[in-house]
């Protein structure tokens, strides 16, 4: 109900909607107040920091092909699986499927981005279920 009128409210929209932001914090209240439920978003975006979102920020997946998106403008990337060898350096793309281990359980993807005088390091995790 609280995304619901987050999404038909145009502010708020706008700010879930917006690439100004790339992480979110949503929390909930339960109080004894006029209002019984409280419910509040923290919309951020730190530097130097490059969010990779694994099959939408999903905990978990039963295919080992999962979306990858990260954020921001590189030149070049690599990619590993869990501590797996690193890919060769290939072309930066935001979106871009990625296959995970065939072993179920947990499993990060890291990339390495490489921009025009910097390197910098992004993960995430999302568990294999069978």
């Amino acid at each position: 109900m609280a995304i619901d009128g987050w999404m038909n409210s145009p502010d708020h929209r706008h700010n879930i909607l917006s690439d100004s932001y790339w992480e979110i914090g949503v929390g909930f209240y339960e109080g004894k107040g006029e209002y019984r439920w409280y419910w509040d978003q923290n919309f951020g975006r730190r530097d130097g920091i490059f969010p990779l979102i694994l099959d939408g920020e999903k905990a978990k997946t039963q295919t080992r092909a999962v979306p990858v998106y990260i954020y921001g403008d590189f030149n070049q990337m690599r990619l590993r699986n869990d501590k797996g060898g690193w890919s060769a350096w290939m072309p930066f793309q935001q979106s871009f499927t990625w296959e995970l281990l065939e072993t179920a359980g947990m499993h990060t993807v890291t990339a390495q981005l490489r921009g025009n005088d910097s390197v910098v390091t992004s993960s995430d995790t999302i568990e294999l279920v069978p």
